[in-house]
C-alpha cells in the first residue's frame, strides 16, 4: 500500500518506501556505572532508571527500542540522555519527524523480527532492513500532532481509572472486617452476627497447571477462540485481553483440569503475585502456567470471595507474609490453601456485598465515560476555536467575528508578577484558607496572600507533565511560591481566561531547558508567540471554555464523590 486508508484531505500522492536505515541512525547503549550522578537521565527497556553526568546524545532526540528482552515497546527519548546496552537509540535523519518515526516503530511487529532462540533480541541489521512507507515531512508532522493528542487523552484516562481503583480499595476496607475482628465497620442493617474465619482450602479447590503438562499438550496460536489466561491477562480485578494467546490446536482431552468455568477465580502466584479476576463466561478460557484456579466448592459466593481477596488488608496481612522470594516472588498452592478468609455465615449477605460492589464498579465506569466525553469535547473545541499553525483564522468561530487573529509576544499582552512570590517551607506555613500554589497547582492552604486578583500561573520548574504543561487560571487571593510564573493580561488587550487557554496550547515543552528538572525561563516565556483575536472575541472564548471547565469540574466532583463513598464503605464493610 503506497497510500493509507485514512488520510488528511489536503494530502495526495503516494507515500515513498524506505528502509529504516534511511529513516534513522541507530546508536548503541553503553554501561553507565563508571559515570557520576548528574542531571542526564539513563534509560533502559523499562524506562527511566537514574541520572548521570554525561550523555550519549546531547541535543538530538531519539526513539528507544530494546536490543534484548523487551523489544516491542519503543518510546521517545528526549535529549540529553544515556541508554544502557540493552536499549538502542534511533535518531531520526533529516526529513523525518521524531513523533512520526516513533509511530513507524510502533507499527512494526518486532516480536516477529526476533531471530533468537532464548531472550528476545534485535540487531541493527534487522532494524535497518525493515521496510516502511513515509509521506512528506509536512504530512508526517500533522500525523504526529494527531497521535500526540491521542496519547495525551489516553494518559488522562489512565490516571482517572487509577483513581477509581483507589476509591474501590477504600470502600473494600470498610465493608470487610479488619484482621482480628469479627464484624466490618460498615454493614447492611438487616444482617447481624459474627463473620467466620475460614481457610481457603476448606471452601475451595485450589489448583494450577504444571508447566511440563502445558508445554506437552499446548500449542500457542495468535488466532482462535480459546484463550490461555496468563498472568499478564489479570489486572485490577479484570481480565485484560489486549495481548492473548490462543490454544485452539491443542489436545484439550489432556487439559481437562485447566478448563475454566463461570465463577472460577483466577489468582496470580508467580511474579506479580495477588492479581485476582473472576471468569464470567464458559467455553472460552483455559488455565496457563503461573496462574492458579480457585473453584469454590462450598455454598459461599465466588464473587464475594474475589472482592475480598482484592482488599489491601488481605494483600498486606494474608498474601504478602506468605510470599517466598528467590529470583522472583512466588506462592505455593499449599500456602494459597492456607489463606484465611473472613466471611459472613449468611449467603444472602455475601451476595448483597458482591452485588453492591459490582454496581458501584458499573456506576464509576459510567461516570468515567461521561467525564472522558467532556474532556474530549473540550480538546476538540480547543483545536477548532484556536487557529492551527500557519493560519490566522480558527475553524470554528462565534458569530459576528471575522477579523484575522494577530501573532503577539507574551510580553506585549501580559505583565509578569514573579517579584511578589514568596516560598515558604512546609514546616513554616501558618494554616489558613488561602490556596498555596506551586508548579503543579495547589499544594497547601495558608494564612495571608502574595497576590490578589485574576492571574495565570505557569509552571517554572518541577512540572509533573511536560506535554500537558501546568497552567492554572486563578481569581482571588492566592499565595505563590517560586516554582510558578505569575502572569496577568494587560487591560483591554488580553482577557485572562482566554490567555490561560492560549498558554495551554503554546508549545512550551520545546523551549524548556535543563535535564531531569526541566525549567521554563521567564525571558523565554515572555517571548513566546501567542495568536489572539479582538478583546471582545477573547472574552466570549474565555467564557465558553470557563463554563465547559465548570461542567467538567462538576462531573469530576460527582466522580470523586462516588470514589470517596466506595472508599469509605470498603473500609467499614470488609476486614
Amino acid at each position: 500500500m503506497k497510500q493509507p486508508k485514512l488520510r488528511f484531505p489536503e494530502f495526495t500522492g503516494d507515500w515513498k518506501q524506505h528502509k529504516f536505515e534511511d529513516v534513522v541512525t541507530i546508536g548503541s547503549g553503553k554501561d553507565y556505572k563508571h559515570l557520576e550522578s548528574g542531571n542526564v537521565p539513563v534509560y533502559g527497556t523499562g524506562g527511566y532508571m537514574l541520572s548521570v553526568n554525561q550523555a550519549l546524545s546531547e541535543s538530538e532526540d531519539a526513539v528507544g527500542i530494546g536490543r534484548k528482552g523487551t523489544i516491542d515497546k519503543p518510546y521517545i527519548l528526549r535529549a540529553p540522555f544515556w541508554t544502557v546496552d540493552t536499549l538502542f537509540y534511533c535518531i531520526p535523519n533529516e526529513g523525518f519527524d521524531l513523533t512520526f518515526t516513533n509511530c513507524l516503530f510502533q507499527n512494526v511487529d518486532w516480536k516477529k523480527k526476533d531471530e533468537s532462540t532464548g531472550v528476545p533480541s534485535l540487531s541493527k541489521v534487522i532494524i535497518n532492513n525493515v521496510k516502511t512507507y513515509v509521506p512528506s515531512l509536512e504530512e508526517q508532522q500533522k500525523i504526529a500532532f494527531l497521535f500526540t493528542e491521542l496519547d495525551s487523552l489516553i494518559q488522562s484516562a489512565e490516571k482517572e481509572l487509577e483513581g477509581y481503583r483507589e476509591l474501590k480499595q477504600g470502600m473494600l476496607q470498610k465493608m470487610f472486617p479488619k484482621k482480628g475482628e469479627k464484624v466490618p465497620e460498615i454493614r447492611f442493617p438487616e444482617f447481624t452476627g459474627d463473620w467466620e474465619q475460614r481457610k481457603l482450602g476448606d471452601i475451595a479447590d485450589v489448583t494450577k497447571l504444571a508447566g511440563f503438562e502445558f508445554t506437552k499438550h499446548v500449542v500457542y496460536s495468535d488466532e482462535g477462540n480459546i484463550i490461555a489466561l496468563r498472568g499478564l491477562n489479570i489486572k485490577n480485578g479484570q481480565l485484560i485481553l489486549d495481548d492473548v494467546k490462543y490454544i485452539d490446536g491443542s489436545n484439550f482431552s489432556k487439559l481437562s483440569r485447566s478448563k475454566l468455568f463461570i465463577d472460577d477465580i483466577m489468582f496470580t502466584y508467580v511474579g506479580t503475585v495477588g492479581e485476582v479476576a473472576i471468569i464470567k463466561e464458559n467455553d472460552r478460557f483455559y488455565l496457563a502456567p503461573n496462574v492458579s484456579r480457585i473453584r469454590v466448592k462450598s455454598d459461599d459466593s465466588p464473587k464475594f470471595i474475589s472482592h475480598y481477596m482484592r482488599t489491601d488488608n488481605f494483600k498486606n496481612k494474608v498474601i504478602f507474609p506468605l510470599i517466598a522470594t528467590s529470583s522472583q516472588p512466588a506462592l505455593s498452592m499449599e500456602n494459597i490453601r492456607k489463606f484465611t478468609i473472613n466471611i459472613p455465615t449468611n449467603r444472602e449477605e455475601q451476595d448483597r456485598l458482591a452485588k453492591y460492589f459490582d454496581n458501584l464498579d458499573n456506576l464509576i465506569t459510567l461516570q468515567q465515560r461521561k467525564y472522558n466525553k467532556l474532556l474530549n469535547v473540550k480538546k476538540s473545541m480547543l483545536e477548532k476555536m484556536f487557529p492551527k499553525n500557519g493560519s490566522n483564522i480558527p475553524e470554528i468561530r462565534f458569530k459576528g467575528f471575522t477579523d484575522p487573529w494577530e501573532q503577539r509576544k507574551v510580553f506585549e499582552i501580559a505583565d509578569r508578577f514573579d517579584n511578589l512570590r514568596v516560598p515558604v517551607a512546609a514546616n513554616l506555613r501558618i494554616p489558613g484558607n488561602t490556596p498555596y500554589y506551586g508548579a503543579n497547582g495547589i499544594q497547601d492552604y495558608v494564612e495571608g496572600y502574595t497576590h490578589d486578583g485574576e492571574y495565570i500561573l505557569v509552571a517554572e520548574d518541577g512540572a509533573s507533565d511536560l506535554k500537558n504543561y501546568p497552567v492554572n487560571y486563578v481569581n482571588g487571593r492566592i499565595w505563590v511560591n517560586n516554582h510558578a510564573h505569575v502572569l496577568q493580561g494587560k487591560e483591554k488587550i488580553a482577557n485572562n481566561k482566554f490567555l490561560s487557554y492560549a498558554m495551554r496550547l503554546a508549545d512550551i515543552e520545546s523551549v524548556l531547558v535543563g535535564g531531569g528538572r526541566a525549567k521554563l525561563n521567564a525571558d523565554i516565556m515572555m517571548n513566546l508567540d501567542i495568536a489572539i483575536p479582538s478583546f471582545n472575541e477573547q472574552e466570549q472564548i474565555g467564557a465558553y471554555f470557563s463554563n465547559l471547565d465548570n461542567l467538567i469540574t462538576l462531573q469530576q466532583r460527582e466522580l470523586d464523590g462516588y470514589k470517596e463513598l466506595k472508599k469509605g464503605l470498603l473500609q467499614q464493610m470488609f476486614c
